[in-house]
């Protein structure tokens, strides 16, 4: 959380590093074994996904073209 609050999220060089850090996290704690999908990683994909970006299976963010928002 401190790393979050302390990123400046208008540089988009922090933006990438952050997004580093989250993907890690999500592999991280993810439970591979765990039937179906995590309830926290369905919130995290639904925000993500109004901000313009894509979480795929293996827990990496990629930005797309066409947001909600």
């Amino acid at each position: 959380m401190r790393y979050a609050e302390g990123a400046d999220w208008t540089d988009e060089r922090h933006v990438r590093r952050a997004f580093l850090v989250f993907e890690d996290y999500i592999r991280t704690y993810r439970d591979p074994s765990e039937e179906g999908t995590p309830r926290w990683l369905v919130d995290i994909k639904v925000r993500l996904d109004r901000d313009g970006y894509h979480l795929n299976d293996e827990g990496l963010a990629s930005f797309t073209s066409s947001s909600s928002v």
